[in-house]
């Protein structure tokens, strides 16, 4: 009886041991999962107050403005999406942004989309353009040919055709060039004499 005893005292004795080290192991695993969720919930809180932030200075910029704002911070890293009006308005958005404390990375979605009214004060533009760069070319003397086309595109002015002389392909070009609101001259006026 008292070998039983001894044999039950040491099997109570390790089931209670097995139990404190499983107990202790979990404890260990509680303390872990606590913390991991306390810097979760502290990343959270802090992402919040980034996207706050964004918002409020995009908000509060006069210089830009943004269609279907939208933004979201995970860990630092702000992402940004919605439409502006110009590419400067998209790198004035990520230089604003940049700036803000608490963003470590910027994923600038933002993409640009015109308004009507802009373009079709561009179309306008470019029609009249093209309707200058016709008339100075038919109006100059040095230009004998009549098979010439003019088109343009966002201030940039395509030149085709055919012309007798190089000289006369020069002259159209810097003819055109002179053009306010020309920003790039594609000549491609062909030589046939």
């Amino acid at each position: 009886m008292k070998v039983k005893l001894t044999l039950k005292t040491v099997v109570l004795t390790m089931l209670g041991f097995s139990t404190l080290v499983s107990v202790g192991v979990t404890a260990e695993q509680n303390h872990s999962l606590v913390s991991q969720s306390v810097n979760h919930v502290g990343h959270y809180f802090s992402d919040t107050a980034v996207t706050a932030k964004v918002k409020a200075a995009i908000l509060d910029d006069k210089e830009i403005q943004v269609a279907s704002l939208s933004v979201n911070t995970e860990q630092g890293k702000v992402t940004v999406s919605g439409f502006v009006s110009t590419m400067e308005d998209k790198d004035h958005l990520r230089l604003l942004v940049q700036k803000i404390p608490g963003v470590e990375t910027l994923d600038n979605q933002l993409r640009v989309r015109r308004s009507k009214e802009s373009s079709v004060k561009v179309y306008a533009s470019d029609v009249a353009t093209t309707s200058e760069a016709i008339m100075r070319l038919f109006a100059d003397k040095q230009i004998t040919t009549r098979h010439l086309h003019v088109a343009t595109r966002h201030g940039e002015v395509f030149l085709t055709g055919a012309v007798p002389t190089h000289s006369e392909k020069q002259q159209a070009e810097t003819l055109v060039n002179a053009i306010s609101g020309v920003h790039k001259v594609k000549n491609e006026l062909k030589v046939e004499r």
